[in-house]
């Protein structure tokens, strides 16, 4: 029996729990290293790597088949790099971190495509496991740019670590990255919008219900008669 979408979210967070701290660490890092050395605080991480790969190796977290924990290689190049922050007392090491998370979330987004469905419509099906099927070209192609936009976070962060200063690196790790990807998150909900036009009974969904009509493409039409189709099956009456 497939789990409840509100048990599946709060695992997906945990797997992913190391990618964040470490997505975060841009924010805390000068905090971090205005009151420690940089031995101190890699350290630390190592600790909290070396509990992370244990606790992976004992059990992998799985949602509707997408493997969210790194494996043990990537965990391993996690806990190489901060060995070296730990044993040369230099915080470059430490400034490649952000780099390498964007370049696993980047493998796992395009890993996904080697297969049948792609990670972005496993995780539209986390939410709602009755998602129709002719959402899957729309998701591939999501999925493909998400994995294009980590690599290019990825690059521009270990170009930073390695020709420009802190503050640099900082403002784009910690903000950069952050506003390019919410940028396009915003983009891919509108787009989404007016590709399928399954729209709800949010203020914004009343607008675009007026200005672009679902009834006048046929990706919208789809949607329309898929919606029909779950509230007859439910009992429901007509949208």
């Amino acid at each position: 029996m497939p789990e409840p979408s509100a048990r599946r979210l709060p695992q997906l967070f945990r797997g992913l729990g190391l990618a964040a701290l470490v997505l975060l660490s841009p924010l805390v890092a000068n905090q971090a290293f205005a009151r420690f050395d940089v031995r101190t605080v890699a350290s630390v991480l190592l600790g909290l790597a070396l509990v992370g790969l244990l606790s992976s190796l004992r059990r992998r977290p799985l949602i509707a088949g997408i493997d969210v924990g790194f494996g043990a290689a990537p965990q391993l190049a996690f806990i190489a790099l901060v060995a070296m922050a730990a044993v040369t007392n230099d915080r470059i090491w430490l400034l490649f971190l952000p780099a390498l998370v964007y370049t696993l979330l980047s493998w796992l987004f395009a890993a996904s495509l080697r297969g049948g469905s792609s990670l972005i419509a496993k995780l539209a099906r986390v939410l709602d496991p009755k998602a129709p099927a002719f959402i899957e070209p729309f998701c591939r192609k999501s999925t493909l740019i998400w994995a294009g936009l980590f690599v290019a976070n990825a690059v521009v962060i270990a170009t930073l670590a390695l020709t420009g200063p802190l503050h640099a690196w900082r403002l784009y790790s910690g903000i950069g990255a952050y506003l390019l990807l919410g940028a396009w998150a915003l983009a891919e909900f509108l787009i989404r919008k007016l590709w399928f036009r399954n729209y709800g009974r949010a203020w914004y969904d009343r607008l675009l219900a007026r200005a672009f009509p679902a009834e006048n493409t046929p990706e919208g039409r789809r949607s329309l008669a898929y919606i029909r189709e779950m509230r007859r099956q439910l009992g429901m009456p007509e949208p």
